[in-house]
């Protein structure tokens, strides 16, 4: 098919040499409808173009769409030269900041801890000191009553294997009681073992043998104890005064976000309770300053005041002086079919083609422009979707032709005849509604590609949130904007911003690919 529509082509671009008519960008003649055709047999369709479907990356795409001709002699679309794609959550509100603990104590996961004195988190929040061992100045020490042998912490009036001084072992059948190897218990002790063990105090045999105390605790009155002011909950020996799992009592967790101080929950030094979150309004652009005072989107927050994105709308008010051509489409449902990656079945009945300079690697899609026939005065507004590839149009689209390839209908509504001078100027689009977001089916969440739809303005930047910052997404010759690492499963937050550097942010954006999802708002216009 394709070498079938390259000979057609050929022919027709002869016969356009030897009878002067202008061909059409993208394999159409420059016959307006419902003229007259030349003698010619049936259009033949357009080779290649489009975006063929792709599993697991982005499609190789061409550049600009193939036509059909309208009437006259057969002509065929020809494919534009094309890019390959690469291979490939959170919400906005108020920012909580982290939560943080009173002077000289450290976070240890939901807790404040003290790590002197922390048996749980001695000296580092994941050092636990073990059997017979108390905090002592961030060092795991022996507890009074217990000496060092080695590694562990002994007790040497009842360990047969340490019975009286360290490496001292009782003979086979002897118990340890008193510190001195026996064949029996003295009075007061219970035999465990082979040592002789008072369970009223014995933190390795508290209340009956073999029930061993937590790390951090003592054994009294044969029952496992806290030190000091520290209380047992969940088998663990806790400070109710700065555990946020255990704020006052065991059990009471603080929100996220908050920390517990002297047993109550609440802030740390520095921050502010706003809502039911603890933030520092001196950094938190949704609290600024603060509670309930958000910058801009896109803004900063330093020192409590806000650093807002500046608008500049400065109109370009350029006038460029071109031809128009006119082509169909070959499109087969939903697919994606033009340039700029737009769904073909969402395309409004007047649109264009630019040409491959003033396409500008992408950054003119869904851009609008307003068109000024030379032949009758009449003007009409159209979007720009499509490409018109230079490589393969060397007639109208060469660099500086400012050449735009009309729609039929566009092509009809001003009224045009045989590819005439036209002048054009960009100017704000009148969409309907939100920005959109269409995600390409080839994504998953090592590689994500999305298209901006709907947009008063040109996009100039898309970013979205990945891994709790945003990042910015690369925009590929098709118009999508791509992440070649993926941002995971979603929902997505995406920023994006217009070539006035308006910023509009949009949250919780499903990963649902292949159709438009709507944003929350659209670009505001400039006065």
């Amino acid at each position: 098919m394709r070498r079938r529509a390259w000979l057609i082509g050929a022919f027709v671009a002869f016969l356009g040499s030897v009878f002067g008519q202008g061909f059409g960008c993208q394999g159409e003649i420059g016959v307006p409808p419902g003229a007259s055709p030349q003698t010619g047999g049936p259009a033949e369709p357009g080779s290649g173009g489009g975006f063929p479907s792709n599993t697991g990356g982005f499609p190789n795409v061409a550049g600009g769409n193939p036509g059909t001709s309208t009437g006259g002699s057969p002509s065929t679309g020809s494919a534009g030269s094309g890019t390959s794609g690469a291979g490939g959550s959170p919400s906005s509100g108020t920012s909580g900041g982290s939560a943080t603990c009173a002077s000289g104590l450290t976070q240890c996961g939901t807790d404040c801890a003290n790590l002197g004195t922390d048996s749980l988190h001695c000296g580092l929040c994941t050092n636990a000191c073990g059997a017979g061992q108390a905090c002592q100045a961030g060092v795991c020490q022996c507890e009074t009553g217990f000496t060092k042998c080695g590694a562990a912490c002994t007790n040497l009036t009842s360990d047969a294997a340490n019975c009286g001084m360290c490496g001292k072992a009782c003979a086979a059948g002897q118990v340890c009681s008193n510190s001195a190897c026996a064949t029996s218990c003295g009075t007061g002790l219970t035999k465990c073992g082979l040592s002789c063990s008072n369970t009223m105090t014995d933190p390795l045999n508290c209340g009956t043998c073999l029930t061993v105390c937590p790390a951090g605790t003592s054994c009294s009155a044969g029952r496992c104890t806290c030190p000091g002011t520290q209380t047992v909950c969940n088998n663990q020996c806790v400070d109710t005064s700065t555990s946020a799992t255990n704020c006052g009592a065991c059990g009471t967790a603080c929100p996220a976000g908050r920390s517990c101080v002297g047993g109550s929950c609440g802030c740390a030094a520095g921050q502010m309770l706003c809502g039911t979150t603890c933030t520092n309004t001196q950094t938190d652009a949704a609290n600024c300053g603060t509670c309930g005072t958000a910058c801009a989107v896109g803004g900063t927050c330093a020192a409590g005041k806000c650093n807002n994105p500046v608008v500049n709308c400065t109109t370009d008010n350029t006038v460029f002086n071109g031809h128009i051509t006119f082509y169909s489409l070959v499109t087969s449902g939903t697919n994606i079919d033009v340039a700029c990656h737009f769904p073909t079945n969402m395309l409004p009945a007047n649109y264009g083609a630019m040409n491959t300079a003033d396409y500008n690697a992408a950054a003119v899609c869904g851009a609008c422009v307003e068109i000024t026939n030379s032949q009758n005065g009449s003007k009409l507004t159209i979007p720009i979707v499509d490409e018109c590839p230079a490589a393969t149009n060397m007639q109208w689209c060469f660099n500086g032709s400012h050449h735009i390839d009309l729609s039929t209908s566009a092509y009809g509504a001003l009224g045009a005849n045989n590819n005439p001078a036209i002048t054009w100027r960009y100017v704000p689009c009148t969409p309907t509604g939100a920005i959109q977001y269409f995600i390409d089916p080839g994504s998953n969440q090592f590689y994500l590609a999305v298209t901006i739809l709907n947009t008063r303005y040109r996009v100039a930047k898309v970013e979205v949130m990945n891994g709790g910052s945003f990042q910015a997404m690369t925009r590929q010759t098709y118009n999508a904007w791509v992440l070649s690492s993926g941002a995971g499963s979603g929902p997505f937050t995406f920023r994006v911003t217009d070539i006035y550097n308006h910023v509009l942010q949009d949250t919780a954006v499903p990963f649902t690919a292949n159709k438009p999802l709507n944003g929350a708002a659209q670009f505001a216009a400039c006065p």
